[in-house]
């Protein structure tokens, strides 16, 4: 999960979105364990704690394409949408690799 929630941040977004939803769909109900991929998927897309540099146009036109593609998960997203007495815990950010480049001697 920590992959797919690290790529959120670029133009990715729709398709780590759409990944999420299908991921939710199979899910078994009532898992205890790790990260769940309809919470990650909510914690991205917060309205009032966003974890992506998306705006909010671009976030509604990716939850119109999981409607259409995985209506129920994103049921159960746009209910996780709404305010309410809630918490939410910020995404991971990228991590950049150190690349040492070596001069060739030729």
């Amino acid at each position: 999960m920590l992959a797919v929630e690290t790529r959120h941040c670029d133009s990715l977004l729709s398709e780590v979105a759409r990944c999420l939803a299908a991921l939710a769909r199979l899910d078994p109900p009532n898992a205890r364990y790790g990260n769940r991929p309809a919470s990650s998927l909510r914690e991205i897309l917060l309205l009032w704690l966003p974890q992506t540099a998306a705006t909010l146009r671009q976030r509604l036109r990716i939850i119109d394409g999981l409607r259409q593609r995985e209506p129920e998960a994103a049921w159960q997203l746009m209910i996780g949408l709404i305010p309410g007495e809630d918490t939410a815990t910020p995404s991971p950010p990228p991590r950049w690799r150190v690349v040492q480049f070596r001069k060739s001697a030729i």
